[in-house]
């Protein structure tokens, strides 16, 4: 038999005693070991499957070079890398984060900012942002997504609405895929007025059963915020069409993760999304970003992969879905890594990062009111991205974050950090369970 060589970007993993694979550059498509008596049953390590290989009968083997698990030819990784990271870098594609205003209408204990009293964007920053799409559609834009953030930006419904229809229309009558979000705390809820807008994708979190997210995410009054977030999320889910996206996120302590809690939440959120894909449970862990959350109900670092693990497989057994895309090439690559991605906040002010808004280094730029952004040094800080480093150049999972996964933690740190994906173990167990998305080959 001819020499074969291993894609350098399979992923195996255990589901029970059989053996999945599939490939981090095509990860809806996994390949289920399941009969005991197959070669390839109950391998854990890439280079099994080549030792195996001429054990396999003449069908699937010629299955695995057809599904590019394995090639007669040396696959060159770089440049494999490289072809990857510049389809999410394309210049026909751009995304733009909007700050419409600072303010916030919850007291979230946790949150680092102040939002009181702060900036908001007026007419002009609108229509500077607009000449900035304008300038990129007559250059060869071809997709642009628009996200709104904060501060709480349905506080600005009056302004931002028009400005998102605006250019929604625009993108119409130039033959550009538009696309709008919004992450929003859920308390202001018009569905229909953000559908007709070009708004079909939003965040919204809960943070645990009403109690418990009532004590985290009271709102400016202390007065309690679940109620009122669920009543919206419903709205939301009646009022949408299949386009629609939604992240119910949760950003889990120690409290939340007890039986009691976790059955709690789950069951509230079962009751009005189970089975509804356009609904995901986005789990992430909760952190100290500089609020007043104390710090002792923060789950230890080296327990936190557990626990989302366990968190997103608990999800699957109540009819909800936990969030998935991460596991899609380039998916993990930060938005304030990208060069075709930008964050704009009131006056003009350009920035990279969402969550360092104060610190200097994220400060990278001006707009000018002709929609022309005028970058400063600090730019270069946040594009970049090592996958022949040391720490990525055997890395399974480059694909997915490209090195590019936190460019803060670089900078603070002065290394890559990696995604969660690395040390998740069942994240084809899970895509296997849901297999409505997905193409699952058993041999």
């Amino acid at each position: 038999m001819r020499q074969a060589y291993i894609n350098p970007f399979v992923t195996i993993q255990k589901h029970g005693s059989e053996t999945l694979f599939a490939l981090t550059t095509d990860p809806d498509k996994i390949i289920r070991i399941y009969e005991p008596a197959h070669p390839l049953y109950g391998i854990s390590r890439k280079h099994e499957i080549c030792r195996k290989l001429p054990l396999l009968p003449e069908k699937e083997f010629h299955f695995l070079l057809n599904r590019n698990i394995i090639s007669f030819t040396p696959y060159d990784r770089n440049t494999m890398l490289d072809e990857i990271y510049q389809q999410k870098d394309a210049e026909t594609h751009y995304s733009i984060i909007l700050f419409p205003t600072l303010n916030c209408n919850n007291a979230c204990v946790y949150c680092y900012q102040e939002h009181q009293n702060q900036a908001r964007m007026n007419a002009s920053d609108y229509e500077a942002v607009y000449n900035f799409i304008l300038n990129r559609i007559s250059q060869g834009l071809t997709h642009i997504s628009v996200g709104l953030m904060g501060g709480e930006p349905t506080l600005e419904n009056s302004l931002v609405l028009p400005f998102m229809k605006r250019c929604r229309n625009i993108c119409a009558d130039s033959d550009v895929a538009f696309n709008g979000s919004m992450t929003t705390n859920g308390r202001i809820m018009h569905p229909e007025e953000y559908i007709s807008s070009g708004i079909t994708s939003f965040q919204i979190t809960l943070d645990g059963p009403p109690e418990l997210h009532d004590r985290l995410r009271p709102g400016i009054r202390r007065e309690k915020t679940f109620e009122s977030i669920l009543v919206g999320l419903i709205l939301l889910r009646n009022k949408g069409g299949n386009d629609l996206h939604c992240s119910v996120r949760i950003n889990h302590t120690k409290e939340s993760i007890t039986d009691s809690n976790f059955h709690a939440y789950l069951s509230i959120l079962s009751e009005y999304f189970s089975g509804d894909h356009r609904f995901e449970i986005f789990h992430r862990i909760a952190s100290d970003l500089g609020g007043n959350i104390d710090t002792s109900v923060l789950i230890p670092e080296n327990e936190r992969q557990a626990v989302l693990e366990n968190a997103n497989n608990r999800t699957l057994s109540y009819g909800l879905f936990p969030k998935s895309d991460g596991y899609l090439p380039n998916s993990r690559v930060c938005y304030a890594a990208q060069g075709n991605a930008i964050s704009i906040l009131p006056g003009g002010r350009l920035c990279k990062c969402t969550v360092a808004i104060d610190e200097e280094c994220n400060y990278v730029g001006m707009l000018s009111a002709q929609g022309i952004p005028e970058f400063n040094p600090n730019i270069a800080l946040w594009i970049s991205g090592d996958v022949r480093g040391r720490n990525c150049n055997s890395c399974e999972v480059a694909p997915v974050c490209q090195s590019r996964s936190c460019p803060l933690e670089r900078i603070r740190k002065g290394k890559n950090p990696c995604p969660d994906i690395k040390y998740d173990k069942s994240f084809l167990s899970r895509k296997l369970s849901n297999r409505h998305q997905q193409h699952v080959s058993e041999i």
